[in-house]
């Protein structure tokens, strides 16, 4: 028997879909996320509360399917993009996460249109959803957080790094952060805008390539096996 789960956050919940190796769905399971909105257009999570959801949507499903679990031979993650994390060296975050619907760096975003360089390069127009604005909306208003940014990761490949300890992303997150140009790979130009150093960004991977496996303290605390890629 060879099981698969998928781990997926939304905009207001977090779901684990267990499912066999042809794809029939054997259980799911959710657990919601609260939204806070700081001031008039602004929306932002706390990355924790991800954590806290993830635990409870992977312990009911060990409670109710305890075998078909410990059948598990791959996890994959997806998430709304956009959605940038600010750790120190450690993954700890510094602040919440703005989400993609936030709309605070309309200003920001506004500059970086203004004469195409970031539409060039990216092939997308610089709006509020994005990373880069985002970023650059930090820059100007917690610039410490900016300067304290160890690691970036986005929403996805944060959740990703509790089960593994891997700093990774891929290809379609770096598109959607603005910061890429339009084959996918960073680019040395629209990092620089952002302020945070080069070394903050996570390792670029296929989609679909193993980042890592389940540890062994990630294996106790979220209640899966060990070692599961």
């Amino acid at each position: 028997m060879a099981n698969f789960l998928g781990i997926d956050l939304g905009a207001s919940s977090l779901k684990a879909c267990l499912v066999d190796n042809t794809g029939q769905r054997l259980a799911m399971a959710r657990a919601d996320i609260a939204t806070q909105n700081p001031a008039i257009g602004q929306a932002e999570q706390n990355p924790a509360d991800w954590r806290t959801a993830l635990q409870q949507a992977l312990a009911a499903l060990s409670q109710s399917h305890a075998a078909d679990m410990a059948a598990l031979k791959g996890i994959a993650f997806s998430g709304g993009a956009h959605i940038g994390v600010l750790t120190d060296a450690r993954g700890a975050p510094l602040r919440p996460a703005i989400m993609w619907s936030d709309q605070r760096a309309a200003s920001e975003a506004a500059k970086l249109a203004s004469n195409n360089e970031v539409e060039t390069i990216t092939g997308n127009r610089p709006n509020a959803t994005w990373t880069l604005p985002q970023l650059a909306w930090l820059k100007t208003h917690e610039p410490d957080i900016i300067k304290a940014t160890q690691k970036l990761f986005f929403a996805k490949d944060w959740l990703a790094f509790q089960l593994t300890g891997v700093h990774a992303s891929d290809k379609t997150e770096a598109v959607g952060s603005l910061m890429a140009d339009k084959t996918g790979a960073w680019h040395d130009t629209l990092m620089a805008m952002s302020g945070l150093s080069d070394a903050a960004f996570p390792p670029l991977m296929a989609p679909m390539t193993q980042i890592g496996a389940v540890g062994d303290a990630a294996a106790k605390t979220f209640a899966l096996p060990s070692g599961v890629p």
